[in-house]
């Protein structure tokens, strides 16, 4: 058996307390992230967000202290799978958080929410759990895999008559793109899926440069696209070939891609201009502790947080008791940075998704909202058997 590393316990129970929190032991969370692996970046923007949330509260959610028990999946779904065990069986927490990826989430969803273990996603949002695969024991804060393209989709019809898809080769990948797919009115000229572990798409850049799209739609894991981005750009084809995109350029990425990512356009459900009160108290936090940017993830773990502090205090603390903490989770939550959060019969949220663009703005770099979907739901959530 594959040795398991990386483990790192956080205690976070902190202070003195009153009342119930005083004398209950603090609630147990596991936190899986793919901390190692081309979604490294992402898993500790999602930690971050979270964490930054525990902080603001003295380690604790809805009022009681909470012990979070962090593990790095690696990217390895077998490894995942393996800390799952382990989270369940040695350390018994009730509630596991985090997961990134989508092959993640598909070894890990069953394994959890079979034995009534409360997974709480701020990550991965693959279409087969947001169907028939659906579990009342899983809830998702940041979004189904296939609405951030579905709206740049919408975004692109009537500006573009043929689109040319790039995507990686696993679930994601494939989600994305169905998604783009399906509400894109033109003609999908080319649909090309690439290995996970390719760094260099010269030979892809040439295949559009040959096929001359309107546009292309693209979506990448973030070192992946990062790399895709400036070689689109090196090779000049920003000027004549709209880029469009999901799920790597952001807040955060932007700066370091800088003339490279202008003019390309973005389907996601959070980014620093989203106009809400929690929206500006995370940013104003976030770049006070890290002096940076967050990402959308960054959101994602927060309102998971957010989720959790709402959910524990309306059961008191007795996440035991599991039908009571499952109806307190799906009452979903006020104060999210996409406001009030709320789910879907599938327990994915039902939000406003949007397509930014990113502009230069004399020196500076920063991603515009250009259009703002609101209300959306996944295409998933009739398929799933939950009311």
């Amino acid at each position: 058996m594959r040795k398991i590393i990386s483990t790192v316990v956080v205690g976070l129970s902190l202070g003195a307390t009153t009342g119930p929190a005083a004398t209950q032991e603090p609630i147990k969370i596991g936190y899986i992230g793919d901390f190692t692996g081309v979604a490294g970046a992402l898993a500790e923007d999602q930690y971050e967000g979270f964490n930054l949330f525990l902080e603001q509260h003295d380690g604790k959610l809805g009022g009681f202290p909470v012990r979070v028990i962090r593990e790095d999946s690696q990217w390895k779904p077998e490894v995942a799978t393996q800390l799952v065990e382990k989270l369940i069986e040695k350390d018994q927490v009730p509630i596991i958080t985090g997961i990134t990826g989508s092959n993640i989430m598909m070894a890990v969803h069953r394994p959890i929410t079979e034995r009534k273990v409360f997974l709480i996603s701020s990550g991965a949002g693959p279409s087969p759990v947001a169907g028939k695969g659906c579990s009342p024991y899983a809830f998702y804060t940041a979004r189904q895999a296939n609405q951030i393209s579905e709206v740049v989709g919408r975004y692109a019809n009537g500006k573009y008559n043929n689109v040319m898809i790039l995507a990686a080769n696993y679930q994601a990948g494939k989600d994305v793109a169905a998604g783009f797919k399906r509400t894109f009115e033109g003609t999908i000229v080319e649909e090309n899926y690439t290995a996970l572990t390719q760094p260099d798409f010269s030979a892809e850049i040439a295949q559009i440069q040959v096929t001359a799209p309107d546009a292309v739609f693209v979506f990448f894991p973030p070192a992946l696209g990062i790399n895709f981005t400036r070689q689109y750009h090196q090779a000049g084809l920003n000027a004549t070939i709209p880029l469009l995109t999901t799920g790597f350029l952001d807040d955060q990425s932007l700066p370091s891609l800088k003339d490279a990512a202008v003019g390309v356009h973005v389907g996601e459900f959070w980014m620093s201009s989203v106009d809400t009160p929690a929206s500006k108290a995370l940013l104003d936090a976030f770049k006070k502790k890290f002096n940076r940017m967050p990402a959308n993830y960054v959101a994602a773990g927060y309102d998971s947080a957010v989720l959790l502090d709402a959910a524990i205090r309306r059961v008191n603390g007795d996440v035991a008791n599991q039908e009571a903490f499952r109806a307190a989770l799906k009452e979903g939550s006020e104060g999210t940075t996409r406001g009030k959060l709320r789910f879907n019969n599938n327990n994915f949220p039902i939000q406003s998704m949007y397509v930014f663009a990113a502009e230069k703005d004399g020196g500076d770099y920063r991603m515009k909202t250009v259009e703002t979907f609101p209300d959306q739901q996944d295409s998933y959530h009739q398929e799933c058997p939950l009311p």
